[in-house]
């Protein structure tokens, strides 16, 4: 029985009184330790999720203190309005890593950073994923390669530069601030790599 003066109904519930889904404290781990603590239905789940309200997000991110000028960066993102930010809570309690902000425009957003994580993550929903499949597969090669390498010779990470910008196509938001031929006039201006030239 309920303290009086207390609320007794359970935490996990929306703003507006609702029932949410229920938290399972027990199947809580990351991705990549105790996988088999998470549900199959739970990590489909999760696929239908990003494949409807979700991004896999390659970037090339300005880095004045990185030799090459640029960073690549993984992200993995859910959003869902701020009235069912706990279906985004749902979620991160299973994969058990990111973190949730609520944006100005009412809408909560759920982002996973890091090579790593962002790989684990999706190697985690991949066998469900469908609208994104392409990215699932070109994004992790990305991640992969700069995990095994990663300090990489200026044309390889001008051609990886290449690839996040072609990941950038099969998104549905808008292209990214930066280019790989941003990529490249930075490493020709410091001498790593020959200018490209065209023949009359």
């Amino acid at each position: 029985m309920a303290a009086p003066g207390s609320d007794p109904r359970p935490k996990n519930r929306l703003i507006t009184g609702k029932p949410c889904l229920s938290y399972r404290p027990d199947i809580r781990a990351t991705p990549w330790e105790g996988q088999e603590l998470i549900q199959p239905t739970q990590i489909a789940y999760i696929a239908g999720f990003l494949d409807g309200d979700g991004s896999i997000i390659m970037q090339l991110k300005p880095r004045k203190d990185y030799v090459y000028g640029f960073q690549i960066k993984a992200t993995v993102s859910f959003f869902q309005r701020r009235e069912n930010r706990c279906v985004l809570e749902y979620i991160q309690s299973l994969l058990g890593v990111g973190a949730i902000r609520n944006r100005p425009d009412g809408i909560s957003e759920y982002n996973i950073e890091g090579l790593e994580p962002a790989k684990q993550v999706l190697e985690l929903v991949r066998p469900y994923v469908i609208l994104k499949r392409q990215l699932l597969v070109q994004a992790p090669s990305i991640i992969d390669e700069l995990l095994n390498d990663p300090k990489p010779s200026p044309t390889k990470f001008l051609e990886l530069a290449k690839r996040v910008e072609r990941c950038q196509a099969l998104n549905y938001s808008k292209k990214g601030k930066h280019t790989s031929e941003d990529v490249g006039r930075f490493l020709s201006s410091k001498g790593l790599l020959a200018p490209v030239t065209t023949e009359d």
